[in-house]
């Protein structure tokens, strides 16, 4: 499979699209746990998920995620210990939009003799919110449904966004969860600069790192290697105030491919400084 190349430079946050998300069913599996089936319909393909579950007093932790049409398109997708449901391809494949309810992934989680009587619904929060899940508190970090565009508008896939010479940009879907928590369109107001953790980590072939600018200006966000070298410059020059997210591909500066391994990613902005490390892998 063709991979999904270069980097894109800075572009803002766009809501392409939507993803509406319900929980159609819930078995238990009489052996302490329970599994919920996540159907979705969406009017862009969706290249990977990040999302907090509401755990209530029922569900004491995740035991696995497996089946549906992350399954189907070979995603790895697993619950954390803090209630995040993380789902992305190593190959780049996507989850292809659909214009009706379709499975995308089963749930399971221990439940002992509670069964389906909690439900499940996603945690309520705006990011940066202080939250807890399962005894563990932490900054929340929102619910993320990623896809990708061109920036031509026009163009449905990356060959054809690329011979049209436009930019096949990372984009963050408008999401609803059944009749719970909806839209995350408006929630984010940006309050101080922040560098995100990059989307997947680890990955392969391509990785996307968000940061949030709270003060017009110049601003670099560039990747070394851990002897400190300069591997690529991801996004420089004047920003305005909003959020922002590029993709880096594991490529240097001159389109050459790096070897596997941690790598630090740093932006600097109006006297703000912060750096997250990253991990290629092949």
């Amino acid at each position: 499979m063709k991979k999904i190349i270069l980097l894109m430079l800075a572009t803002t946050f766009v809501f392409a699209g939507t993803i509406n998300l319900t929980v159609s069913d819930c078995v238990d599996n009489g052996d302490g746990t329970v599994t919920f089936a996540v159907d979705m319909t969406s009017d862009s393909d969706l290249s990977g998920f990040q999302f907090t579950v509401d755990p209530g007093t029922a569900l004491t932790s995740g035991a696995g995620a497996s089946g549906g049409l992350a399954q189907d398109a070979g995603w790895l997708v697993q619950i954390g210990g803090n209630g995040t449901v993380l789902g992305f391809s190593m190959q780049g494949t996507v989850v292809s939009a659909q214009s009706s309810d379709a499975n995308l992934t089963n749930l399971t989680f221990n439940s002992g003799d509670a069964g389906c009587t909690s439900g499940l619904n996603l945690v309520d929060a705006q990011p940066h919110d202080e939250i807890s899940v399962w005894g563990i508190t932490y900054e929340f970090g929102g619910h993320i449904f990623n896809s990708y565009e061109c920036s031509d508008g026009v163009s449905g896939d990356f060959d054809a966004c690329n011979a049209a010479g436009g930019s096949w940009d990372s984009v963050v879907l408008d999401y609803t969860w059944g009749n719970g928590v909806e839209s995350n369109e408006g929630l984010y107001t940006i309050k101080d600069f922040k560098l995100g953790e990059n989307f997947p980590n680890p990955f392969n072939p391509s990785t996307t790192i968000s940061y949030d600018v709270a003060t017009a200006g110049d601003l670099s966000l560039k990747v070394f290697n851990m002897r400190g070298q300069e591997v690529i410059t991801l996004a420089s020059g004047y920003h305005s105030v909003d959020a922002y997210a590029v993709t880096w591909n594991g490529t240097d500066r001159n389109g050459i491919e790096m070897p596997a391994g941690m790598y630090i990613y740093k932006l600097i902005a109006d006297g703000f400084v912060q750096s997250n490390k990253m991990l290629f892998v092949k």
